[in-house]
């Protein structure tokens, strides 16, 4: 047994085979922002930085890195709420002059995007076959700014068809018409706060890849473990999505001591 594992360690380390290996790697996310019962909505996430490989034997290496990853993450939130006026009974008042089974309720809705801006280390193990591999390993990232924008409206129907401010004037009460809700609001927000978002994320991840020489390119699964959320509710938010990259290593050999460029 402890000859195997002997040899084991041997081949890997075997210097008259390993290889370094640096080069820059760029390419595109492809980040599933809604699931909806009406389809998925997908949006693109750049991707990009600096590869390093220690390559042990022909078969076996460790792939690391440093590099930029662009995240989204997408939401819509829907709220109903009567109207009311303290002191007010508004559905009898409306019936005392024939308006019966009106709509009440202001009906709104907020739309959110936020783009995630990480700093992320993956490490990997790299099982090659000739100019093929297979990467298994995880990665870990921390989040350095994030900018959400929204949209939101809100629509009141009954103020569409009923105005109300002459009916509080007869009643003597003029003022409360300045507590009726408009028909129809609608607003755009941008904010470049942190607050409720993770920083800290770490997960699993796996490639599959071509590198013939110096140029190369591979699919890549990132699964992130916690929720992107501080305050999570409802179902697990995680970071997970597809990345495409392509990327040119250049070689530094061991053998000899002399570098293969």
């Amino acid at each position: 047994m402890k000859k195997i594992v002997f040899a084991f360690l041997l081949s890997l380390g075997s210097m008259s085979y390993a290889q370094l290996y640096l080069g820059p790697e760029f390419g595109q996310s492809f980040i599933e922002v809604k699931n909806e019962s009406i389809g998925r909505s997908f949006q693109p996430g750049w991707y990009g930085g600096a590869i390093v490989e220690y390559r042990f034997n022909n078969w076996f290496g460790i792939k690391t890195g440093f590099n930029y990853s662009q995240r989204r993450k997408g939401s819509s939130t829907y709220d109903t709420t009567q109207f009311s006026i303290p002191g007010f009974d508004i559905a009898t008042l409306l019936e005392g002059v024939g308006l019966t089974d009106i709509d009440l309720n202001t009906y709104s809705e907020t739309h959110s995007r936020i783009a995630f801006h990480f700093l992320e280390a993956p490490v990997m193990a790299r099982f090659s076959w000739k100019d093929y591999y297979v990467g298994v390993g995880g990665y870990a990232s921390y989040m350095v700014a994030a900018k959400t924008k929204s949209y939101s409206n809100s629509r009141t129907p009954f103020v569409s068809i009923i105005d109300l401010e002459p009916i509080f004037t007869l009643l003597g009460f003029p003022e409360a018409a300045f507590l009726i809700p408009p028909a129809y609001t609608e607003s755009n927000s941008n904010t470049r706060s942190k607050s409720g978002i993770r920083s800290f994320d770490y997960g699993l991840k796996g490639s599959i890849g071509y590198q013939a020489d110096y140029f190369g390119f591979n699919a890549m699964y990132q699964f992130g473990i916690p929720d992107y959320r501080t305050n999570p509710t409802g179902k697990n938010q995680r970071h997970q999505y597809l990345q495409l990259s392509v990327n040119y290593l250049f070689g530094f050999s061991s053998k000899e001591g002399k570098s293969s460029l």
